[in-house]
């Protein structure tokens, strides 16, 4: 927009008699500019914009009142969505008041607003101001009524209603009038720089209220001067200057901010400058800030006098501000970025108030104690000192985040402090003076040349320790602390050194977690174990006499005095001095395993264990006396490696005695893990006066724990292989009944013979597509009615079925099946896809020969005993049938050859080895079936019998792999199964194409051989048989398929086919496309 004034109002007329005019008619100034947006595009202001002028106001004739000016007009009135100046807008001045001879001035007029802004947000990085009053009328000093004329108000400069208002130019209200020459002058009040409602205001320049108008009379009052700011729900941001206006006395200062109600914020950044009061009091609530990135200084005397009715106060930004100053209002201080420092207590306020951390840091530079509860919350809190200085904590620190330490001074804390964050000590000391002045629910971490302190006379608590810093007792007073930790249950390693004060400190373990010294530590007091773990690693050290009470003492470095109560355990491999093992008590030496030395005396009246394995064993080396009476003696070992393992290993040295005396006491009946070995002591031994141990096969077959037929034959193959074996070592060094089950069961082989299982039940797929072909071929139940394809001199031609041509036919299957476990041999998971060709031919008006071939894969799957293998099958056989009025007969006789390999692994405690084998087998099947047909209408049906012999042929085959590999003897599995059922089928026409839905229902019973049996033997070892899946004695066949002639020419076939059992499951689809030629 470019530049605009508002016309000019006229002035009033002058009388020598009576009452001068007020302001010729339409004597108010006129708008500089009306704007409207539309309520969506954005204007600018890039040119001077003025409100017209008020006229002036009539002079009055004898005893006659002065005409009034007329008021300043608006500036701009805006209404849209955004605004930007870059220029000058301004109200226009009031006019001036008109004299009076005789009578009273006029009164002057208001100076316009301007700028009158409804939207949404206003930028200005111009001039924005509101009119000046005009002057009030000269009134007559000698009259009665000459009272002087009151000069007008300043005009606002912004009356904003909006979102956002951003200044970085200048805002000013307009200046009030002064009030005319004579009795009881009035002057005009400055006007308001910006009039807010609700909104955000950013100032990074100068807004200012108008000045009042000055006085020159009797009886006289000047004007008050504009607030800088007025509004209700304002968050202001401030960098720059704002400022009440000066009244007309040139003394009394408006106040730069008056919030008149609702949620208000005011928020300083460095540059802020701030001339007048800014008053709260009227706020539902009031927020005042210290932000920014840059660092700044305020004072804090100014709350309560000069900022008045804030309710909340915070740190937040990078930047770092100084409160200087002290303040006695209740303050609650929240402290959220960046660093807010102090050098006096009573900057903060008075004791009664709070701080609240939230991620920033409170630095206080001097030696002073504060009061104020503290509250940590999730971004936790830094407290930094100064290098020379001390501060006190002595409010409750509470809450949920960290709280770490800065700064080279010391930090006390005397609250009760029960904050659950984390507490990271980087720089200094941090000293509690009472027993909860450090939280038990916190976990302590320090830096390397930091000290925490528990003050003498104090027992401190805390939920773990860690870092390298130091530990120690108090030196302000004299006498023993202690310090408990583990409250968390965490596991944490302290590399620092703890030592003593003016006092010894005594250090106590508690809670589930494991905490390790690995320094050298100093301190005398006791030590005493709860629960959980203290671990002195190697190199660490503590020359503090140890008490375990319960849970763990794994010394790997050195330790003075141990005694161990009833429940607890001492372990590791380092050394401890003087050792008492009280009854109930337990003694694990070594670090799975090792040694550990006793420099003292040992006793032990309660459990030694002592973990072996065969080449490292745990063992005690004391140099004191040794006193066993009425300990127990209980061995773990570990057969990790035991193909290394000999019961000849030995004798064990378990307690080397450097001392004199022979051993006082023996070991109770020793307590063992072990299943099939005994132990035998001699504490005579070694060098005369030591405690060794020697391993002996005891009388416990490996069978004896088996519970199945395959466990107890492979048990027995094991216990013939002897000492020396990898097989026999590792099950003789088992632990657990259950594991060596497990054991036996991959070490059998068992898969050789579920294969058996899985491949003569596969067997019925040869027999079903001969006796389906059969079917067909003479149009019964199961077959279609389309005309067989026969092959001659001419080429390919139909055929009915009992012509003499040859016929070809193809024949694809898969299957899935489940064998479950009999409680002996496990389940095992079989899949079977292949195809079979064939071509057959009339011998006689009813009867057909033919032959057959195909291929198939079956592969299982055994995952109880991790094994699995696969079978590629070649498929030969020789088929005939006929057909006499309603009764059929087929028979056939076939043979398969069998290529197989298969894959298991053994892996249990101390052996493990990965096994293939790959061998051959030849099933050989003679196989027949009678059914006699019977039409009812459009349904046929067919009752049948089937009768099949099945014989499998294995070779014999060794395993490839280590010491589990079986040596598998050949042999022969025979089954027979018999099927009675019935089929059915029935014609119809679907959409117009010929169908036929066919389907069988049967009873099938197995004899014979229909559990499978595979021999076998280990390198060395007696034969041993055992068992596979069985096959289902009893089982129902069924199957259901649907044919349609898609073409005159085509049909598309497709069936189900199952085999139930209790124990046994099968499921197969076939798909079939025929084409007429």
């Amino acid at each position: 927009m470019t530049g605009a004034a508002g016309g000019n109002g006229g002035d009033g007329w002058n009388l020598g008699g009576g009452y001068g005019g007020g302001g010729g008619g339409g004597g108010a100034g006129g708008y500089g500019a009306i704007l409207d947006s539309g309520g969506t595009a954005a204007v600018a202001i890039g040119q001077t914009v003025f409100g017209g002028s008020g006229g002036n106001g009539g002079s009055g004739g004898a005893e006659a009142e002065g005409g009034g000016g007329g008021d300043g007009g608006l500036g701009v009135s805006f209404s849209g969505e955004s605004l930007t100046n870059e220029s000058m807008i301004g109200g226009g001045a009031g006019g001036d008041g008109g004299g009076s001879a005789g009578g009273p001035g006029g009164l002057g007029g208001d100076g316009g607003v301007g700028l009158s802004f409804v939207g949404e947000i206003l930028t200005n990085s111009g001039t924005i101001s509101g009119g000046s009053g005009g002057d009030g009328g000269l009134g007559d000093d000698f009259s009665d009524n000459g009272v002087a004329g009151r000069g007008g108000d300043g005009g606002m400069g912004v009356s904003f209603s909006g979102d956002a208002l951003t200044n970085t130019g200048t805002i000013s209200g307009g200046a009030g009038g002064d009030g005319g020459y004579g009795p009881e002058n009035l002057a005009g009040d400055g006007g308001v720089g910006i009039s807010m409602d609700a909104g955000t205001l950013t100032n990074t320049n100068s807004i200012a209220g108008g000045a009042g108008g000055v006085v020159d009379g009797d009886d006289s009052a000047y004007g008050m001067g504009g607030a800088g700011i007025v509004g209700a729900d304002l968050a202001i941001i401030n960098s720059g200057a704002i400022s009440g206006g000066l009244a007309g006395d040139g003394a009394t200062r408006a106040d730069a901010i008056t919030f008149t109600g609702g949620n208000n914020r005011l928020e300083l950044q460095a540059g802020s400058a701030i001339t007048g009061n800014v008053d709260a009091s009227s706020s539902a609530s009031a927020t005042f800030a210290l932000g920014g990135a840059d660092d700044f200084t305020f004072d804090a005397s100014a709350f309560g006098t000069s900022f008045l009715g804030f309710t909340d106060f915070e740190k937040i930004g990078t930047s770092k501000w100084s409160l200087t100053g002290a303040a006695t209002a209740t303050m609650h201080w929240k402290v959220d970025e960046g660093v807010l420092s102090i050098t006096d207590a009573a900057s903060l306020g008075n004791p009664d108030g709070s701080l609240t951390f939230n991620g920033g840091t409170l630095q206080v530079d001097a030696s002073e104690s504060l009061s104020q509860a503290i509250w940590l919350e999730a971004g936790g809190g830094t407290l930094e000192t100064g290098s020379t200085s001390w501060v006190e904590l002595g409010g409750d620190i509470t809450g949920l985040g960290e709280m770490t330490k800065t700064g080279e001074g010391a930090l006390f804390l005397s609250g009760n402090n029960d904050y659950s964050g984390a507490t990271h000590v980087q720089g200094g000391a941090l000293l509690t003076l009472t027993d909860t002045g450090l939280s038990k629910n916190s976990a302590y971490t320090l830096d390397a040349g930091t000290t925490l302190v528990v003050e003498a006379g104090i027992g401190a608590s805390i939920g773990s320790l860690a870092g390298a810093g130091t530990v120690g007792a108090g030196a302000l007073l004299t006498g023993p602390a202690s310090l408990t930790t583990g409250f968390d249950d965490t596991d944490t390693t302290f590399s620092g050194t703890i030592t003593d004060g003016t006092g010894p400190l005594s250090l106590t373990k508690t809670g589930t977690g494991a905490f390790t010294l690995s320094g050298v530590n100093t301190y005398t007091g006791s030590t005493v174990i709860d629960d959980g773990v203290l671990a002195i690693a190697d190199g660490g050290s503590i020359v503090s006499d140890v008490t375990v009470n319960d849970g763990l003492l794994r010394v790997n470095g050195t330790a003075a005095g141990v005694t161990v109560n009833a429940g607890a355990v001492l372990g590791g491999s380092g050394t401890v001095g003087a050792t008492t093992i009280m009854a109930g008590g337990i003694h694990a030496p070594g670090n799975s395993p090792g040694t550990q030395t006793i420099d003292g005396n040992y006793a032990n009246h309660g459990t030694l264990e002592v973990e072996v394995t065969p080449t490292l064993f745990d063992r005690l080396v004391v140099n004191g006396t040794v006193d066993i009476s009425g300990a127990t003696l209980s061995l773990l070992l570990s057969p990790d490696s035991a193909s290394d393992w000999n019961i000849d290993n030995g004798p064990f040295t378990i307690i080397a005695n450097d001392g004199a005396d022979a051993v006082t006491g023996t070991f109770n009946p020793v307590t063992k893990n072990l299943l099939f070995l005994d132990e035998s002591l001699d504490y005579a031994g070694g060098d005369g006066n030591d405690v060794t141990l020697e391993l002996t096969r005891n009388d416990v077959d490996f069978d004896s724990v088996a519970e199945t037929r395959n466990q107890k034959a492979t048990a027995g193959g094991i216990d013939s292989l002897g000492n020396g074996s990898p097989i026999w070592n590792a099950i003789a060094m088992q632990t657990d009944e259950d594991v060596t089950r497990a054991a036996f069961d991959q070490l059998s082989g068992e898969i050789h013979a579920s294969v058996k299982s899985a491949l003569i039940e596969d067997s019925h797929f040869v027999r079903d597509a001969v006796n389906n072909r059969i079917r067909s071929a003479f149009g019964d139940a199961t077959g279609t009615d389309m005309p067989l394809l026969a092959y001659g001199p001419d080429g390919a031609r139909p055929v009915l079925a009992d012509d003499i041509g040859p016929v070809g036919w193809g024949y694809a299957f898969g299957s899935w099946g489940s064998f479950d476990s009999d409680g002996n041999a496990a389940d095992m998971d079989t899949s079977t896809g292949g195809f079979l060709t064939g071509i057959d031919g009339a011998v006689a008006s009813n009867i057909r020969l033919g032959l057959l071939a195909g291929y198939s894969h079956s592969s299982f799957d055994v995952d109880d005993r991790a094994s699995s293998g696969s079978s590629d099958n070649y498929h030969l056989g020789l088929y005939a049938g006929g057909k006499w009025d309603a009764l059929r007969l087929s028979g056939g006789l076939a043979y398969t050859w069998h290529d197989i390999e298969t894959n298991r692994s053994v892996a249990f405690p101390g052996f493990s080895d990965s096994l293939k084998g790959d061998y051959n087998a030849g099933t050989f099947q003679a196989f027949g079936e009678l059914g006699y047909k019977i039409d009812a209408g459009a349904v046929s049906f067919e009752p049948f019998a089937n009768l099949a012999y099945v014989s499998l042929n294995t070779d014999g085959f060794t395993e490839k792999g280590g010491a589990a590999a079986l040596h598998v003897r050949g042999g022969t599995t025979d089954a027979t199964f018999t099927t009675l059922g019935i089929h059915l089928s029935s014609a119809f026409d679907l959409g117009g194409m010929k169908a036929k839905a066919h389907g069988t229902l049967g009873w099938r019973h197995a004899f014979g051989d229909t559990t499978p049996l595979s021999a076998g033997a280990f390198a060395g070892s007696d034969a041993f048989t055992v068992a596979g899946t069985p096959i289902a004695e009893d089982a129902a066949v069924i199957e259901a398929g649907l044919d349609l002639d898609i073409t005159d020419n085509a049909t598309l076939g497709i069936a189900y086919r199952g085999q139930i059992a209790s124990n046994e499951r099968q499921h197969g689809l076939t798909a079939k496309l025929g084409v007429r030629f």
